[in-house]
């Protein structure tokens, strides 16, 4: 934690930025400014991002750097950062989390089955462990069930951060992939085309999931061009 030490400021200043006469990010980035020591700024739970920018906080400097975190991953709110998105918490990662909240009270095997009942079958991380079980199955080559588990997982999505949240989009897009695999070309480029036009507008055309998902629209197309050419 870094602190401002009262000796290296003016007791005015406090009182100007406390009262509204002169905005409060200046006064802290004066200071990180002439920091001789390397420091993180970590503005968290940034779900309001108007206010930070509004009131100039973000800000760079070669002396130090600003970390936010936020649920609003929209490119346009962050100018000239670098994104990025931070998965679900898996269900074996959460059954871990209380093992440490609570140490003495069971193994991770135990845990597990706690940690699906006690958050719930929307909450997040329950929903992080269905859609790695949904990836899974499609690894394994088990399409319809893979296809089944992506479909209720991505109505969880929907529900709880609408269309354009990355992770309902990461959703969609294996989505695309069981459809494809299950012989149903056309509904998974449909689906591809409409997640990658959404990742364009909410992350921009140069973020790493635009870029990959850039590549399997283009796979899926060059398969209709091949099946084309080979059914004339």
């Amino acid at each position: 934690m870094w602190r401002i030490p009262l000796a290296k400021t003016r007791y005015g200043e406090l009182l100007a930025a406390r009262g509204g006469l002169r905005p409060a990010a200046d006064l802290v980035w004066q200071h990180l400014d002439r920091s001789v020591e390397p420091w993180l700024l970590v503005l968290d739970n940034a779900d309001e991002p108007e206010i930070l920018r509004d009131g100039s906080w973000l800000r760079t400097s070669p002396r130090g750097t600003v970390v936010v975190t936020t649920r609003r991953s929209a490119a346009r709110w962050w100018p000239g950062a670098e994104l990025q998105h931070i998965g679900v918490l898996p269900r074996e990662d959460a059954a871990r989390v209380l093992q440490d909240l609570a140490p003495h009270r069971g193994t991770q095997q135990e845990a597990d089955p706690i940690a699906i009942r006690i958050l719930g079958p929307d909450h997040t991380v329950t929903l992080g462990a269905r859609h790695n079980r949904a990836w899974t199955l499609y690894r394994l080559g088990r399409f319809d069930a893979a296809e089944r588990e992506t479909r209720l997982v991505t109505e969880a999505y929907l529900r709880r951060f609408g269309p354009d949240y990355p992770i309902t989009l990461s959703a969609r897009q294996l989505l695309s992939r069981t459809h494809v695999a299950r012989g149903r070309l056309a509904a998974g480029i449909e689906i591809m085309t409409d997640v990658l036009a959404r990742r364009e507008r909410s992350l921009g055309a140069d973020h790493p999931f635009t870029v990959a998902g850039r590549e399997l629209l283009g796979d899926f197309t060059s398969r209709r061009g091949r099946t084309g050419t080979a059914s004339s």
